[in-house]
C-alpha cells in the first residue's frame, strides 16, 4: 500500500518517461532479490522449527547466502543492462547509480529473508513493522530527493528504494535481536548447515521464480520494447493489483510455516488457507475492478486512460 502511495508521488513530481524509467529499473531490481533469494526463505520456514533452539547458524547462513546470491545476480544485470538494453542502461551508466542498484538488490533479499523469518517466528507483526518503516522511509526520501536533488531524473525516483532498505535492514536485525534472546546476525556459512539449506531452497526457488517471474520481467520489456512512457502506465496498474495479490502470497507463506511446525494439521489449515485467499483476494479485486479509472486517475488522466481496461 504504501508502495502504490511511492508511485503515486513520482507520477506527480516527475514526467512519465522518467517514471516508466524508474520502474523498469525497480522491477529489474526485485528480479535480482527473486533470483538472489534461492528459496532461502522458504527453506528458513521449514527448517526452523528444527533448529529453534540453537537458530543462529541458520539464520546466519540462510543471510549470509542470500547476500551473496544477490550481489551476483545484480551485477550479471547490470553487465546485461550496459551491453544490451537502450533505456534500462541508465542503471550502470554512473557508479553511483550501480551502486544504489547493488546495494537496494542485497537489502531487498535480505528483507524477503527477514519477512519469512518472522513468519517462521509465527511473528508476522514484525514483519509488518518492518515493511511500514521500508514504505515510509522511501515516500519520504522521495519527497526529499525531488526537492533537494533536481534534474536527477530517474536516479531521484530509484534511490529511495536503497536508502529505505537500509532503514529496513537495521529495523530487522534489530528485531532479530530481541525476538530470539539477543541474538547477533553476523555473516558466516556454516558448512552443514549449507547443505541443509540448499536441499530444501532450491525447489522450492524454481517454483517461486516460476510464478513471479513473468510479472518483474514485463514492466523490463515494456520499458525496453515500446516505451517508458507505456511502463509507467502499465506499472502504476501493476502495483495496484499487487496489493490484491500479496494477500494469497502471504496466506500461503504463512500456511507453510504452519505445517512446517504442525504437519497433521494439512487438511485443515490448507482449506482454512484457500477461503481465506479468496474472501479477501476477491473482495479486493471487486473493489479495484470497480474503481480502477478513479484509482489511476490519481497518478494522473494519461495512466487512467491506458491503464483503467487492464486493471
Amino acid at each position: 500500500g504504501l508502495g502504490l502511495v511511492f508511485w503515486l508521488i513520482a507520477a506527480r513530481l516527475f514526467e512519465q518517461g522518467e517514471v516508466g524509467v524508474a520502474a523498469g529499473v525497480v522491477a529489474a531490481m526485485m528480479l535480482c532479490t527473486q533470483l538472489g533469494l534461492l528459496g532461502l526463505g522458504s527453506a528458513v520456514i521449514a527448517l526452523y522449527p528444527a533448529h529453534r533452539r540453537h537458530p543462529a547458524p541458520l539464520l546466519d547462513s540462510a543471510m549470509t547466502l542470500a547476500a551473496l546470491s544477490a550481489l551476483l545476480a545484480s551485477a550479471g544485470f547490470l553487465l546485461l543492462a550496459g551491453g544490451v538494453f537502450s533505456q534500462l542502461d541508465v542503471a550502470a551508466s554512473t557508479p553511483a547509480y550501480a551502486g544504489l542498484f547493488v546495494a537496494a538488490s542485497v537489502l531487498g533479499t535480505l528483507g524477503i529473508v527477514f519477512d519469512q523469518t518472522a513468519t517462521a517466528l509465527r511473528r508476522g507483526d514484525q514483519a509488518l513493522a518492518r515493511n511500514v518503516v521500508f514504505g515510509v522511509a522511501a515516500v519520504a526520501a522521495l519527497a526529499a530527493a525531488a526537492t533537494l536533488l533536481p534534474g536527477t531524473g530517474s536516479a531521484q525516483i530509484f534511490m529511495p528504494w536503497a536508502l529505505a532498505g537500509v532503514a529496513a535492514f537495521a529495523v530487522g536485525a534489530w528485531q532479530l535481536r530481541r525476538a530470539l534472546g539477543r541474538y547477533r546476525l553476523r555473516p558466516r556459512l556454516d558448512r552443514r548447515m549449507v547443505r541443509e539449506l540448499r536441499g530444501v531452497a532450491l525447489r522450492n526457488h524454481l517454483l517461486t521464480v516460476a510464478e513471479r517471474s513473468p510479472g518483474l520481467v514485463l514492466p523490463i520489456l515494456v520499458t525496453e520494447l515500446l516505451s517508458p512512457a507505456a511502463n509507467a502506465s502499465w506499472y502504476g496498474a501493476w502495483m495496484m493489483a499487487w496489493v490484491i495479490f500479496i494477500v494469497p502470497i502471504q496466506v500461503g507463506l504463512t500456511l507453510f510455516s504452519e505445517l512446517a511446525h504442525e504437519p497433521d494439521s494439512c487438511a485443515r489449515a490448507v482449506r482454512g488457507g484457500i477461503r481465506t485467499s479468496l474472501a479477501i483476494g476477491t473482495a479486493g479485486a471487486l473493489v479495484v475492478a470497480a474503481a480502477a479509472a478513479l484509482l489511476l486517475s490519481l497518478l494522473g488522466p494519461s495512466y487512467a486512460e491506458a491503464g483503467a481496461t487492464p486493471l
